[in-house]
């Protein structure tokens, strides 16, 4: 039981939010460490995928399809995730082995020429 202040404005949904990620059992653990990894996955999407990235192009679809498969893939429902965006990019969501959430892009690169 603990006590906590929080602002006259504050509706019931963020006073229970509020609760949850100061509580100290191991279901309100599990769940601020599961938000903490959904949170820095679409972070690394921004990054990686957003308009502010430098790299690539990749269509908003894409970039809204890769947020919308953190969830599953943080909660467990899938293992990965791979998406095929086109022009050699792709973007991997996954689990490690060590239970951290992995954000990938490659670019494959190929040349091919006919004589």
């Amino acid at each position: 039981m603990a006590t906590r202040k929080v602002l006259e404005e504050w509706g019931q949904e963020e006073i229970d939010e509020l609760a949850t990620e100061t509580c100290e059992c191991a279901d309100a653990r599990l769940y601020a460490h599961k938000k903490g990894q959904k949170e820095r996955a679409d972070a690394r999407i921004t990054l990686l995928f957003g308009k502010e990235n430098k790299s690539v192009t990749v269509p908003d679809a894409a970039v809204d399809l890769l947020h919308k498969a953190v969830y599953p893939v943080c909660e467990g429902f899938i293992q990965s995730i791979t998406v095929d965006i086109g022009d050699g990019v792709k973007g991997k969501i996954n689990i490690t082995s060590k239970g951290i959430v992995k954000v990938a892009r490659t670019k494959t690169d190929t040349s091919t020429y006919e004589a």
